[in-house]
């Protein structure tokens, strides 16, 4: 009788901290999710697209937590965005595929970690420093490793310190080797189209003035380094400059634009820089455009970058240099059906431009 008693407040005991437990936690950490429907920051997990877990020397419980959050957190839900803003969390976990983390200030994560595959972008003259980054699920209970990615955009850097992994913006460089400002330059490129000798145009850039063209730019040795923004009509959009090539950020002709031009090069204070990649979601939601053309020196197409363009059926595609690698996801969220190729790269790509490798929703023409 003496052991049973023993167990039964064994077992009574056991119970009691698994009451208590939860919380215990809430007590010593708040939890704030950012709603994919509404955007509204809040301790309802319901439909969260992402969460902040807010250690209790900057809040001891959710009320704090969200006070804390409301002046640096802003969801865009139409644009999947979650800017961030000098906060410091002990997590922040994506839950929502595509979202976009933008960096600004100096952030600082314990973890970041990604449920679901994000974009990271930082802004010029922000950081990000985080202890870990885990790609990692829940099975029941369970954490497990999943396959989950974090593509981090053309514009951010990666470094491995002792204080753990440190993304920046290379357009935050802001002085020469002797200590003197970094020259920004105050010209932007305007795009000529000339006829290419297959009878379709293809874009060509050149310098010029530009009253309203912007640009956040470094002057290097090299080359220059920095985003800026080129191009006139078709093929105007925020270009990544890494001093020997660029990056197709960011079309600049969304609402407008029936036609889309990644050109072949850009030119920047009279240097040439291939367009060699073009960034996730770079033309996302251009809901008007009904022709894209891609130039001959892209190598890779991010993931989604064309999602939301319900009127772009064919893409015209000049490149010869694209691989399996180079191309997967690229098609996710859009409504691409047929794929105009080099005729000396139609049986290549044929093989590797398939609904599954780019998650298209249509079975591929390759033409």
């Amino acid at each position: 009788m003496g052991i049973k008693k023993r167990t039964m407040a064994v077992v009574m005991a056991l119970a009691l901290l698994l009451v208590l437990a939860p919380a215990s936690r809430s007590r010593a950490e708040g939890y704030i999710y950012g709603n994919s429907q509404s955007g509204v920051l809040s301790d309802n997990y319901e439909s969260g697209a992402f969460c902040f877990t807010i250690a209790d020397e900057l809040a001891k419980d959710s009320d704090e937590a969200l006070e804390y959050l409301t002046a640096k957190v802003t969801y865009d839900t139409s644009a999947k965005t979650v800017t961030v803003n000098n906060v410091k969390a002990s997590d922040l976990s994506v839950y929502e595929k595509d979202l976009i983390v933008s960096i600004e200030g100096e952030c600082e994560f314990d973890s970041l970690t990604a449920d679901k595959s994000f974009t990271l972008k930082v802004a010029s003259g922000a950081k990000l420093t985080c202890k870990e980054v885990r790609t990692t699920g829940f099975e029941g209970d369970e954490e497990v490793p999943i396959e989950t990615e974090i593509t981090l955009d053309p514009s951010v850097k990666k470094e491995e310190t002792d204080k753990g992994i440190v993304y920046t913006c290379v357009a935050q460089q802001s002085g020469d080797d002797n200590g003197q400002p970094a020259q920004t330059p105050t010209e932007t490129p305007a795009a000529t189209t000339t006829p290419a000798n297959d009878g379709t145009a293809a874009a060509t850039q050149t310098t010029s003035q530009s009253s309203t063209g912007t640009s956040d730019a470094a002057a290097t040795d090299s080359g220059t380094s920095g985003v800026v923004t080129a191009g006139s009509g078709a093929s105007k959009a925020v270009y990544v400059l890494d001093g020997s090539s660029a990056t197709y950020r960011e079309t600049k002709v969304k609402s407008s634009a029936k036609k889309i031009t990644v050109p072949d090069s850009i030119q920047v204070n009279g240097k040439k820089y291939p367009v060699s990649k073009i960034s996730s979601g770079a033309m996302k939601n251009c809901k008007k455009v009904t022709s894209v053309t891609i130039g001959k020196n892209v190598t890779k197409i991010g993931a989604s970058a064309f999602s939301g363009c319900k009127k772009l059926k064919t893409l015209t595609i000049q490149s010869k240099k694209l691989t399996k690698s180079g191309i997967k996801n690229a098609f996710k969220g859009s409504y691409i059906k047929n794929v105009k190729v080099p005729k000396a790269k139609k049986s290549a790509y044929k093989k590797f431009m398939t609904k599954k490798v780019t998650k298209s929703k249509y079975v591929l023409k390759i033409k």
